[in-house]
This record gives structure tokens, C-alpha cells and sequence, in this order.
């Protein structure tokens, strides 16, 4: 009995803290998502001086460019690369003996390595997209006045690397 329990209790534990942990992210990423970045009221200039926001909004467009041309040639290597290494595992846990295949342990060790391999994918995609929207973001909170300012900077760069 106990050891029956245990079995359901371990995976029950793992399920709700790794539903938790995702819930905890996703509502760390909205705080972070809720900072507007564009700003319609300009500040004070003299004439001829740069908007440092508009220059904040230019750096923050050519970094999220930037990032997405990265994830997609790192995906496109990364998809070659998993759709090959994934036979490769198919067949090496395949061959069991000299004369004897079980594709049944060969077709499961391929769907984890893909599995693990498309989690990855996903994990890396969402830390590239928390951490270009939160760059611009604490930025826009450091320019805050007074206290408000180091606050919300703190805050939103501490959210941006709990969502990591």
C-alpha cells in the first residue's frame, strides 16, 4: 500500500510543482509585458537633441530583429540536426544483439531525444523573447523618477530572469 502510494504521490508532486512553476513564469512575463515601451509623451528637448526614447525604440527593434533572425537559422540547424540524430538513436537502441532488433525501445528513445529536443527548442525561443522585451522594459523603468525608477527597474529585470 505504501509503496503504491508512493508511486502516485511522486509524479502527482512533480506535476503540480512544474504546473506551478509554468504559472508563476507566465504571470511574471505579464507584469513584464505590461510596461509600455513606446512612449507618446516625449520628454523636454532642446532643439536638434536626439529622443533618447526614440533611440531606446530603434535599439529595441534592430535587437528583436536580431533575435529572430538568430532563432531561426539556430532552428533550422537544430530541426536538421534532431530529425538526423534521431534516426541515428532509433537504430543504435534498435539493434539490441548481434541478429536481433526491437524497434519498440528504438522508436520510444527517438521520441524522447525529440521530445527533449523540441523542449529545448521552446525554452531557448521564450528566454530569447523575455529577455529582448524586458532589456527595453527596465530600461524604461530606470528612467522613472526618484525611487520609482530603481524599483521598477529592479522588479522588472528581477521578473524578466525568474521567467528564465
Amino acid at each position: 500500500s505504501g509503496h503504491k502510494m508512493a508511486d502516485i504521490l511522486g509524479p502527482l508532486l512533480i506535476t503540480v510543482a512544474s504546473v506551478l512553476g509554468v504559472a508563476f513564469a507566465v504571470f511574471q512575463f505579464k507584469k513584464i509585458s505590461a510596461i509600455e515601451v513606446d512612449r507618446s509623451t516625449r520628454s523636454h528637448l532642446e532643439d536638434g537633441a536626439h529622443d533618447p526614447y526614440e533611440v531606446l525604440l530603434r535599439c529595441y527593434n534592430a535587437i528583436e530583429q536580431g533575435a529572430k533572425a538568430f532563432l531561426k537559422a539556430e532552428y533550422t540547424l537544430c530541426l536538421g540536426f534532431t530529425v538526423i540524430f534521431a534516426a541515428v538513436i532509433l537504430f543504435l537502441t534498435a539493434h539490441v544483439s548481434a541478429d536481433e532488433w526491437d524497434f519498440s525501445i528504438g522508436i520510444l528513445s527517438a521520441i524522447s531525444f525529440t521530445i527533449g529536443a523540441v523542449t529545448s527548442l521552446c525554452s531557448g525561443y521564450i528566454g530569447m523573447r523575455v529577455a529582448t522585451d524586458s532589456n527595453a522594459r527596465t530600461t524604461m523603468q530606470a528612467v522613472l523618477p526618484d525611487e520609482a525608477g530603481w524599483t521598477g527597474s529592479f522588479n522588472t529585470a528581477f521578473r524578466a530572469g525568474s521567467v528564465m
